[in-house]
């Protein structure tokens, strides 16, 4: 029994002894400990709409810090040289789009060490979307052998590609009759060549082919 609590005491100091340098080197940068000499005066991440100005602040805590920087999204938004007490920063987040970002206060002691308290920024779009309704005009049929992978409309012509899955040589392409669904005319590429989407340009039409 003496024998597992001595062990058991000899693996406690072995995890005391690492844990502590690991908690104490996060308080570089990255870290958002309590010990950072700059933090952030709020403790949730932000959300805001794009292009609108929101008000960050933020308070240095030790005397002994040179600088401060305020990185969004890997980029230096302002910087502030012997910074004291608390300071607002309004912050315009519609640089980098929609998305979440990094947001990170970065604080430079007078000796070189670094600290980061970091948070996330989640920019949403700010238009409101319009709600619409849909109502069906026509229907037209479809030739159901046909593997459609692509459609485009030109000039009151409708213009149809197909795949080829069993390797066939049943890649077509050309324009469709709407009332019955099938080619007015068509090309069609050897067995080797499996048809995508197609584009129309002036008066030529680009099919893409998968993996050629």
């Amino acid at each position: 029994m003496k024998k597992y609590i001595i062990i058991g005491l000899i693996v406690a100091v072995v995890a005391s002894m690492v844990i502590i340098p690991m908690v104490r080197n996060n308080n570089r940068v990255g870290s958002t400990l309590e010990e950072s000499p700059a933090s952030f005066l709020f403790k949730d991440n932000l959300a805001t709409k794009w292009n609108d100005v929101i008000p960050v602040a933020f308070e240095v805590l030790n005397e002994d810090v040179s600088k401060i920087d305020l990185i969004y999204n890997d980029s230096v938004f302002q910087s502030w040289s012997n910074p004291k007490g608390k300071i607002t920063y309004q912050f315009n987040a519609g640089f980098y789009g929609l998305g979440t970002k990094a947001l990170s206060l970065v604080a430079t002691l007078k000796n070189g060490e670094t600290y980061s308290d970091d948070r996330l920024v989640r920019i949403v779009s700010d238009i409101t979307p319009e709600m619409w309704d849909l109502k069906i005009e026509r229907t037209f049929p479809h030739n159901q052998a046909n593997f459609t992978q692509g459609l485009e409309w030109n000039n009151g012509v409708l213009y149809e590609s197909t795949g080829d899955p069993g390797k066939m040589g049943r890649t077509m392409l050309g324009p469709i009759e709407l009332a019955t669904g099938n080619f007015i005319k068509k090309i069609g590429l050897d067995a080797n060549y499996f048809g995508e989407g197609i584009t129309i340009l002036g008066d030529k039409i680009y099919q893409i082919t998968y993996t050629e």
